[in-house]
Protein backbone atom coordinates (compact mmCIF):
# COMPACT_ATOMS: atom_id res chain seq x y z
CA UNK A 1 0.00 0.00 0.00
CA UNK A 2 2.88 2.75 0.67
CA UNK A 3 4.41 1.77 -2.53
CA UNK A 4 1.16 2.65 -4.31
CA UNK A 5 0.35 5.82 -2.36
CA UNK A 6 4.10 7.13 -2.97
CA UNK A 7 3.71 5.88 -6.64
CA UNK A 8 0.54 8.50 -6.79
CA UNK A 9 2.01 11.16 -4.82
CA UNK A 10 5.21 11.15 -5.54
CA UNK A 11 5.96 9.17 -8.16
CA UNK A 12 9.76 10.67 -8.33
CA UNK A 13 11.00 9.35 -5.32
CA UNK A 14 9.94 5.95 -6.25
CA UNK A 15 12.13 3.75 -7.94
CA UNK A 16 10.52 0.36 -8.81
CA UNK A 17 13.53 -0.86 -10.26
CA UNK A 18 14.60 -1.42 -6.85
CA UNK A 19 11.72 -2.96 -5.07
CA UNK A 20 11.40 -6.79 -4.71
CA UNK A 21 8.93 -8.87 -3.11
CA UNK A 22 11.27 -9.26 0.30
CA UNK A 23 8.43 -11.31 2.62
CA UNK A 24 7.58 -14.22 0.34
CA UNK A 25 4.85 -15.35 3.24
CA UNK A 26 3.07 -12.29 1.99
CA UNK A 27 3.39 -10.40 5.76
CA UNK A 28 4.12 -7.35 3.96
CA UNK A 29 2.66 -7.11 1.10
CA UNK A 30 4.65 -7.66 -2.66
CA UNK A 31 5.69 -3.67 -3.30
CA UNK A 32 6.13 -5.48 -7.11
CA UNK A 33 2.53 -5.05 -7.90
CA UNK A 34 1.80 -1.78 -6.64
CA UNK A 35 0.55 1.00 -9.21
CA UNK A 36 -0.47 4.75 -9.04
CA UNK A 37 -3.92 3.53 -9.65
CA UNK A 38 -4.12 1.53 -6.62
CA UNK A 39 -2.48 4.42 -4.68
CA UNK A 40 -5.05 6.77 -5.78
CA UNK A 41 -7.89 4.98 -4.66
CA UNK A 42 -5.96 4.20 -1.37
CA UNK A 43 -5.50 8.15 -0.72
CA UNK A 44 -9.47 9.16 -1.54
CA UNK A 45 -10.54 6.64 0.55
CA UNK A 46 -8.22 7.65 3.60
CA UNK A 47 -9.04 11.54 2.64
CA UNK A 48 -12.34 10.75 2.80
CA UNK A 49 -12.33 9.26 6.18
CA UNK A 50 -10.20 11.92 7.65
CA UNK A 51 -12.60 14.44 6.18
CA UNK A 52 -15.66 13.14 7.93
CA UNK A 53 -13.63 12.84 11.06
CA UNK A 54 -12.78 16.37 11.49
CA UNK A 55 -16.73 17.40 10.41
CA UNK A 56 -17.57 15.52 13.03
CA UNK A 57 -15.42 16.65 15.44
CA UNK A 58 -16.45 20.45 13.96
CA UNK A 59 -19.93 19.71 15.53
CA UNK A 60 -19.01 18.93 18.80
CA UNK A 61 -17.54 22.64 20.36
CA UNK A 62 -14.33 22.90 22.52
CA UNK A 63 -16.60 23.76 25.68
CA UNK A 64 -17.99 20.42 25.78
CA UNK A 65 -15.01 18.81 26.26
CA UNK A 66 -13.84 19.09 30.59
CA UNK A 67 -10.50 19.00 31.87
CA UNK A 68 -9.87 16.77 34.43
Amino acid sequence: AETSMMLHLRPDLVKMDKVQDIHKSGLAGDATSASAAIGGQIVDHVAAGFAGLVEETSRNPLERIRRQ
